[in-house]
């Protein structure tokens, strides 16, 4: 009687690590498929960050070529209502004039 009580004490304990084990293995096909959705919810966020920073780097860029741009074309010290530039004939007006043409290939060919 004894060794039969025994024989069942054993096959309740391993049933109990079986359920045991079962549950634990359960538990961490759980957390992997948790960490695997984290981590492609990470790798989307990051392409989304990238393609708004490369949005805002654009805005900008777009932003400074039009400044750029009108500045080459705006005459020094302005017009006056006739459309003839109110300092034309001064050596100062000529100096911006040529710094203005100078300066975009300034900008494309100093590599300091």
């Amino acid at each position: 009687m004894e060794l039969n009580q025994s024989r069942d004490e054993i096959r309740k304990a391993v049933t109990e690590i079986k359920n045991d084990v079962h549950l634990q293995l359960e538990k961490t096909r759980k957390a992997n498929k948790n960490v695997h959705g984290i981590a492609k919810d990470l790798r989307k966020l990051h392409s989304e960050g990238i393609n708004n920073a490369t949005n805002s780097v654009t805005v900008v860029a777009v932003l400074f070529a039009k400044v750029a741009f009108a500045s080459t074309f705006t005459i020094p010290g302005g017009t006056d209502s006739t459309g003839t530039a109110t300092r034309s004939g001064s050596s100062i007006f000529f100096f911006s004039i040529f710094n203005l043409a100078l300066n975009p290939y300034n900008m494309l060919f100093d590599r300091n």
